[in-house]
C-alpha cells in the first residue's frame, strides 16, 4: 500500500476522531488555572466613619429617599452568590439612641432580644456585643460596636438553609469592619 492510499484511508477516521474530541471538549487540556478566590472590594464611608471589605458579587442597595425604608445612616448590600439572592448585610450608625431603647425598637421588627442574650466579643474595631438568632427561616447575626462617637450596628440576614455555606464569607466581612479615625 502506498503512502497516499494509506493517508486517504486513515484521514477520514482521524478527522472524525478529532471532531468528536473537539465537540466533547476533550481535544486539548486547559492551560488556564481556575481560581476559587472570591473577588473583594473595599468600601470606605468617610461620612459614617467606617470601612469594610465585601465580596464584589454583593450588590449595594440604594433605597430612594421617598421610600419608608430609607435611612440615611444605613448602608445595605444584597448578599448574592452564584445561586442568586441569599439575604442582606447592613451597617447602621447611631449617635444618640441608648442601647436599651435600640433593643426595644427591634421588637417592632419581631426580634425580641436583650443585652443579657448577647455574647461579649473582641472585634478588630473594639469590644462588641454579638447575637445570633433565627427568625422566620432567617439566620441573623447582629453585632453592636461602641465607637468613641457613634454606635455601629452590623446586621447579616441570610436564609437559614444557606447559613452554613455563607457563614465564612459573612464572618470575613464582619472582621474586616474598621472604624476610621476622625
Amino acid at each position: 500500500m502506498t503512502y497516499s492510499q494509506n493517508f486517504r484511508r486513515r484521514f477520514p477516521l482521524s478527522a472524525l476522531l478529532f471532531l468528536c474530541l473537539v465537540s466533547l471538549g476533550c481535544a486539548f487540556a486547559s492551560t488556564e488555572k481556575q481560581s476559587s478566590a472570591v473577588i473583594e472590594e473595599a468600601y470606605i464611608d468617610l461620612k459614617q466613619g467606617f470601612s469594610l471589605v465585601i465580596p464584589a458579587i454583593w450588590t449595594r442597595e440604594r433605597i430612594p429617599v421617598s421610600s419608608p425604608r430609607h435611612n440615611p445612616d444605613t448602608v445595605e448590600w444584597l448578599v448574592n452568590s452564584t445561586n442568586g439572592y441569599e439575604g442582606t448585610f447592613q451597617v447602621s450608625v447611631q449617635n444618640t439612641i441608648p442601647l436599651q431603647q435600640y433593643l426595644s425598637n427591634l421588637e417592632n421588627e419581631h426580634l425580641k432580644i436583650t443585652e443579657e442574650m448577647s455574647e461579649n466579643i473582641i472585634h478588630p474595631a473594639g469590644p462588641a456585643l454579638r447575637w445570633e438568632l433565627e427568625d422566620n427561616q432567617e439566620s441573623i447575626i447582629l453585632i453592636i460596636i461602641e465607637g468613641s462617637e457613634r454606635r455601629y450596628i452590623i446586621t447579616a440576614r441570610v436564609t437559614s438553609v444557606n447559613y452554613d455555606r455563607l457563614l465564612k464569607t459573612i464572618e470575613r466581612v464582619i472582621n474586616s469592619f474598621l472604624i476610621l479615625p476622625n
